[in-house]
């Protein structure tokens, strides 16, 4: 059997297109569980600041401080997974890329509310919300539409909260935003 040059090029055309496809899957599944974490973080905490006043002064650090040793587990073992598909028993560059990165953006963070200060609860709430909104949209932009639709969504729906919700804001933001993620972690990990 012979295949003539514009055969042979859509086949090539169409395997290229399933090495894509198959590399956002496999992107969505290392995704997950990032987006399921951040997404019970945010939701935890938010109810909890929401319901429990006396708590607003301690439980995002406290959320923050046991969430933080988690991402970086995430980010080990997938890490050490792919040391393993490539021989190798050691961290690789992007774990340390991803850890440096969780770091400048943490700097950034403290940085502009220095600038700003004095930030109030909603301004510093709406402030973290855009910013993973945005985050995970950029980050959406190399892995695919499903994680930047998600950071779009979740951006746009922490401006509407900012603006429109008041006294429930917190509760809003943690099912929207935090409750949001997880669902869609658990949807990316089904693809």
């Amino acid at each position: 059997m012979t295949i003539d040059r514009p055969a042979a090029a859509e086949a090539l055309a169409e395997i290229a297109q399933s090495q894509e496809r198959s590399a956002h899957l496999y992107a969505y599944t290392k995704f997950a569980p990032y987006l399921m974490l951040t997404g019970a973080m945010w939701l935890t905490a938010d109810v909890v600041f929401q319901l429990v006043p006396t708590a607003r002064a301690w439980i995002w650090p406290a959320v923050t401080l046991v969430s933080t040793p988690l991402f970086i587990l995430i980010a080990a073992r997938q890490a050490a997974g792919r040391g393993k598909q490539a021989g190798a028993g050691r961290l690789d560059r992007r774990f340390w890329r991803g850890m440096a990165t969780w770091l400048l953006i943490s700097a950034f963070v403290f940085g502009t509310f220095a600038i700003f200060w004095p930030v109030h609860g909603v301004q510093t709430h709406s402030f973290a919300g855009l910013l993973a909104g945005v985050a995970y949209a950029i980050a959406g932009l190399w892995l695919g539409r499903r994680v930047l639709g998600i950071g779009l969504a979740v951006a746009a729906l922490t401006m509407v909260g900012h603006f429109y919700v008041r006294e429930y804001y917190t509760l809003y933001m943690g099912v929207v935003g935090g409750g949001g993620m997880m669902l869609a972690g658990f949807w990316l990990r089904q693809v």
